[in-house]
């Protein structure tokens, strides 16, 4: 991955562990990782959300988009998801919830890798948690494990687009 010197938060660095976590206003400067990168930024930028009903909306061959209302929960069940055939990328229109993440090595996968959904499961120990606010955008590569969905104080209605960028 071709890393950007124009802007110090290129990788968030937590814990030795590695994902992008920045605000939308600075997407720009992620533009040099990879052209689906780039669509993905420029869709999630271009794109009035407010009328887009929940569920799953096809951008192109290599992009499709989730749009997610939900309230976060203290009861999530503890795993970790990753995803072999894409990249996650989060941008948080409404809200603000805690997202459990840890890098991918040596955990044991609590459920098997599901094809169709693109996810496997992990148990999760040593995790970090991230604050994520509205206007912000994390992209989880697939040795990034994470949970969303958690609540940070009281229960919060979010409204979350994650745009899913083929790998190959």
């Amino acid at each position: 991955m071709k890393i950007l010197k124009k802007h110090k938060k290129i990788l968030h660095i937590l814990n030795g562990k590695k994902m992008i976590l920045d605000k939308i206003e600075n997407i720009q400067f992620y533009n040099g990782i990879g052209v689906r990168l780039k669509q993905a930024f420029e869709y999630i930028t271009a794109t009035d959300f407010s009328e887009m009903t929940s569920g799953r909306h096809e951008i192109n061959a290599e992009m499709f988009v989730l749009v997610n209302d939900y309230i976060t929960k203290t009861d999530i069940a503890k795993v970790l998801e990753a995803h072999k055939k894409y990249i996650d990328v989060q941008y948080l229109l409404k809200g603000k919830e805690l997202i459990e993440y840890e890098s991918y090595d040596n955990h044991l996968i609590s459920q098997a890798y599901d094809e169709v959904n693109d996810y496997l499961l992990y148990k999760p120990y040593g995790t970090s948690k991230l604050k994520f606010t509205e206007g912000m955008v994390a992209v989880f590569f697939p040795e990034d494990l994470h949970m969303p969905g958690i609540i940070d104080g009281n229960p919060c209605s979010i409204k979350k687009i994650v745009v899913k960028v083929l790998i190959n």
